[in-house]
């Protein structure tokens, strides 16, 4: 009885080390990006993204496609930690993911399928906004010249689930 005893103290003792482990895990610094804050750009409003004023946007692009939901999970899952790397890069000033809002396009860029994103602070979606209605980020290009880091667009290949060209806004000032 005293063996079954321990036996069973060491597999409780397993378990509760492997809940402190995932939620030490799921409780880490990365933020997570809120998906009320993402909308699929198509057609000539994906095509305006590839018109930025203050940094590269994806070349010889061919042609459109849509992302699935799971496609775009995927890539939300996988930003935040993107964006974090990619910072520490740069030695600049600051994007936090959790206050960023993102617009998807699918592009065809160089023969592969590309999910390109524009990404903006959340404050650009609510108002005032003069001459714009808030909502019309999940419709319209937003095009923002300058602004800093919180301002950005990367290009992510679905197949890899890798992230390139991290392109930054230039600086406020």
């Amino acid at each position: 009885m005293t063996e079954a005893l321990c036996r069973n103290l060491e597999s409780f003792t397993a378990i509760i080390a492997l809940l402190a482990a995932t939620v030490a895990t799921s409780a880490s610094s990365t933020p997570v990006l809120d998906p009320a804050y993402g909308a699929v750009l198509q057609g000539a409003a994906a095509d305006k993204l590839l018109s930025q004023c203050s940094r590269p946007a994806p070349e010889h692009v061919e042609g459109q496609w849509v992302p699935s939901s799971d496609q775009l999970h995927d890539l939300e899952m996988r930003l935040p930690q993107a964006l974090e790397e990619a910072l520490a890069k740069r030695k600049g000033n600051n994007a936090e993911a959790s206050h960023i809002a993102r617009q998807y396009a699918g592009f065809i860029a160089a023969g592969r399928k590309i999910i390109y994103v524009n990404a903006f602070t959340q404050r650009e979606t609510e108002p005032p906004f003069p001459g714009r209605d808030p909502a019309d980020w999940r419709h319209d290009a937003m095009i923002v010249c300058d602004g800093g880091a919180v301002f950005f667009g990367v290009e992510y290949d679905p197949e890899t689930h890798t992230f390139s060209h991290f392109a930054f806004n230039g600086s406020m000032g």
